[in-house]
């Protein structure tokens, strides 16, 4: 990329830290999970398959599990809980704390930040304005007062190592993480390279500089963007109005009008590799990256090219391609729709009126004005016989026949459409309704309660995170006109 302010780029390094608990959560080792009990709206722990109580629910806050530890607070004492649900970290007096990344939790105390380890020592100090995620072993560190980086003015940065060592401070106005030894810094405005003594090794003379790729980076001057190596000599004097690397060979080059946002507008786009020579010949009119291909458009048709190879695999022959979706995408070529796989191979060929992404393993399409479903390999699943389809909420369709509704998934027609209404709920229930009584299926299609009551009112997950069990309902049966 070509044009990026100074402001905001070193607060936003920071917000890899600061991120929401569910994007940190790590996939578990065991099986205990955070649930909330109901009625007290406390938290505790169970059993994610058996649902058994480990921990009684005593927490005011009890996230999920980040690198088999979750954070939990109890009154005023913040403390890390194992997958065992033992209190295994009893966090020093704080305000804030973060989720465990990289072996490291963030802790904040009256605008103070340092960081815990995992056997709960204050690695870093509670001294920093701010301490950014441990990458490679180091972190980002601020002193001072962070509202003048968004003014642009300089403050204190640098990096500290996992040891608490600091390895540099500067007065600079922005600082990323390093990429083959070089950091990109900014100073008056400019834009240069650091190496990790802090020793300017690049001087600061460009608007804008990028991580280095390699052995290449991407750097900006008076509005025009090239590529230099570690040297500094320019590999690619700057000529281009946009480049952006989509592999770690490869480079989107642009020349044109570029929006207020500072990204192509009207223009041609190519491709470049790393030394500067032609890929493809800047003669395109569109050209963006998606799930390792490069999406290519030429006099209003699409194509593929490859990023390993920088080859077009697909020709400029369809009318739309979007994007992929689990290893998919559906494509439009004389006014039907049809699939092809990562790598350009075709899955269907354009036979559908319609087509929609891939999710939980299923594609809606239109045939003859009816909705079915294709399956990821290629083959029409679910014949298109249903009117109305509307989803997926999470891997589930509701499918409409006249008046009646069900439900179908990747396992075929699970709820069949016999019922005059048919609802997803959280926790990955159906409530249904047939001739005025409500009954209630899980995912699978199973029954969990007939279709003989009057009305299923409030149903809430006990277990918070996604299981469909242990669920407290208030329902209503009226029998012989009580």
């Amino acid at each position: 990329m070509v044009v990026k302010s100074i402001k905001g780029l070193f607060l936003a390094v920071f917000c890899l830290f600061l991120g929401s608990p569910s994007i940190l959560a790590q996939t578990p080792v065991v099986r205990l999970i955070p649930y909330q009990n109901y009625t007290s709206k406390l938290w505790g722990y169970r059993d994610s398959v058996s649902y058994k109580t480990v921990v009684e629910a005593k927490y005011q806050v009890a996230r999920p599990f980040a690198e088999d530890l979750s954070a939990a607070k109890n009154g005023n004492q913040w403390s890390f809980v194992d997958r065992k649900g033992v209190e295994v970290i009893k966090v020093p007096d704080c305000d804030t704390i973060g989720n465990f990344l990289n072996g490291f939790a963030r802790i904040e105390k009256e605008k103070k930040v340092g960081c815990l380890d995992k056997k709960g020592n204050m690695a870093i100090p509670m001294i920093y304005s701010q301490v950014g995620p441990f990458i490679d072993g180091r972190a980002i560190i601020a002193k001072g007062d962070l509202s003048v980086l968004q003014r642009g003015e300089p403050i204190e940065l640098g990096f500290i190592d996992n040891t608490g060592k600091e390895l540099f401070i500067l007065n600079c106005q922005s600082l990323q993480y390093p990429a083959g030894g070089l950091a990109p810094i900014a100073m008056n405005n400019k834009w240069g390279y650091v190496d990790l003594t802090g020793k300017i090794i690049i001087p600061c003379q460009y608007d804008y500089a990028d991580v280095f790729i390699g052995n290449a980076a991407i750097v900006a001057t008076e509005g025009k963007g090239g590529l230099i190596n570690k040297g500094g000599q320019y590999i690619v004097e700057p000529k281009y109005d946009y480049l952006t690397f989509v592999s770690s060979k490869y480079i989107v080059v642009f020349s044109g009008s570029l929006n207020e946002s500072g990204y192509p507008d009207v223009g041609k786009f190519g491709v470049i590799d790393n030394t500067s020579k032609a890929v493809l010949p800047q003669q395109y009119d569109q050209m963006g990256a998606n799930s390792g291909v490069i999406f290519i458009i030429q006099n209003d048709k699409c194509g593929i090219a490859d990023t390993i190879t920088g080859k077009i695999i697909v020709p400029c022959e369809m009318e739309f391609i979007p994007r992929f979706n689990e290893g998919i995408a559906y494509y439009s070529k004389g006014g039907k729709y049809g699939y092809i796989k990562e790598g350009g191979k075709i899955l269907t060929q354009p036979l559908y009126e319609t087509a929609d992404d891939f999710s939980g393993g299923l594609a809606k399409v239109r045939q003859a004005g009816k909705i079915g479903f294709v399956n990821k390999a290629g083959v029409l699943f679910i014949p298109c016989t249903y009117d109305y389809a509307e989803g997926p909420f999470n891997g589930l369709w509701m499918v409409n026949k006249g008046s009646k509704y069900g439900f179908v998934s990747s396992k075929g027609l699970i709820i069949p459409c016999i019922y005059d209404m048919a609802l997803y709920q959280d926790n990955d229930l159906v409530l249904v309704q047939k001739a005025g009584k409500e009954g209630l299926f899980d995912r699978n299609g199973k029954v969990l309660l007939d279709c003989t009551y009057d009305f299923i009112d409030k149903f809430v997950s006990e277990l918070g995170y996604g299981s469909s069990s242990n669920m407290i309902a208030r329902v209503q049966k009226v029998k012989n006109g009580e």
